[in-house]
């Protein structure tokens, strides 16, 4: 895929949170309003502040493509089910930029070689930015789309962290090059 056709797509995909967050009011077919009062764009075609070159240019996207790949670690996030479709919410992610974009973006479970150094998936929603992945490896990053939580647990009746702390270093456990291990370390001791 050309650079300037992914970063066109990039583009528009960098717009999306904006628009979410903006409550736009406007009466459209492909706006919707949820019960609890968030916007959701069902076509591109409706995001404001769209121009006409940005419609140009996912227009051809779709022309020269008939799908994209989207490339996720097998988790709770990305499985299969007892008929090998994959699940989850990664499966929702790719229902929505479908028909947001209108072609279709397939979702694959993949390694982590997979996805570092070399990208061989269209897109990932795995990879945090950084420096060295933008520069190094030339990957291009939108935005948040979704945030995904990380969570801490323990054995009920356990030690805490705290009085893990006082006696020896926490040991913790992360997938190797994982960026999430810096900020999570961080943030627990």
């Amino acid at each position: 895929m050309k650079a300037n056709n992914i970063v066109a797509l990039l583009v528009m995909l960098l717009t999306i949170p904006f628009v979410l967050l903006a409550g736009c009011t406007h009466k459209h077919k492909h706006i919707h309003t949820t019960d609890n009062g968030q916007v959701v764009f069902t076509s591109f075609r409706e995001i404001p502040g769209i121009t006409d070159e940005d419609i140009k240019a996912v227009d051809e996207l779709r022309e020269k493509y008939s799908s994209f790949s989207y490339g996720m670690l097998f988790s709770t996030e990305t499985f299969s089910d007892a008929n090998g479709e994959i699940r989850g919410f990664t499966a929702l992610v790719c229902e929505w930029l479908t028909e947001l974009f209108e072609i279709p973006f397939i979702p694959e479970i993949r390694d982590w070689d997979d996805l570092v150094p070399i990208l061989k998936t269209d897109f990932t929603g795995e990879l945090t930015p950084t420096e060295e992945r933008k520069t190094q490896h030339g990957y291009i990053f939108s935005d948040t789309i979704t945030e995904r939580s990380v969570k801490y647990f323990r054995i009920p009746g356990s030690p805490s962290r705290r009085e893990i702390l006082n006696s020896r270093p926490l040991r913790l456990a992360f997938l190797e090059d994982s960026t999430t291990a810096l900020t999570v370390i961080d943030k627990l001791t």
